[in-house]
């Protein structure tokens, strides 16, 4: 099963949204932005690290979601990944911060 980043709704509603798709958007992200800084060179070798980095850690896909994504673009991602709309499991407790 591929990894996914659960997200817990105001409404109440969990939704997974795959983490490939956010650790790619994360990672074209500071790619763009080293290539830029030097001269369009390096972005592959930064895109493949980022990406890396992105799907080894949990606290980097999650901090990335909360704070540079818009939901607009996650409903595009789930749209695109076939995100589904998933039940919570009585006597589950969501992760809080």
């Amino acid at each position: 099963m591929a990894k996914v980043l659960q997200v817990n709704m105001p409404d109440g509603s969990q939704w997974q949204v795959p983490a490939q798709k956010i650790a790619e958007d994360r990672a074209a992200w500071y790619a763009r932005r080293y290539a830029d800084a030097h001269n369009g060179a390096g972005y592959d070798y930064r895109y493949k690290a980022e990406l890396e980095q992105s799907l080894a850690d949990d606290d980097t896909l999650i901090e990335w979601t909360e704070n540079n994504r818009d939901w607009d673009d996650l409903d595009a991602v789930q749209t695109l990944s076939a995100t589904r709309r998933i039940t919570p499991i009585s006597g589950s407790t969501p992760r809080k911060k």
